[in-house]
């Protein structure tokens, strides 16, 4: 199983970019420059979601 593409490393790697589009999302969603991207910064928590299993 230490040949998989989807292993501990890579979780954590993923969470740590859905964290930053959460800070993103709710730190500039009533911003002007980047509110665009604050608005699809919401697709943070389908990737927890997705994640942690569905539970």
């Amino acid at each position: 199983m230490e040949n998989s593409q989807f292993n501990v490393w890579v979780t954590n790697a993923v969470k740590g970019v859905a964290t930053l589009l959460l800070l993103l999302h709710h730190l500039f969603y009533c911003g002007a420059g980047l509110y665009l991207a604050a608005i699809e910064g919401k697709v943070c928590v389908s990737l927890f979601v997705l994640l942690s299993g569905g539970g």
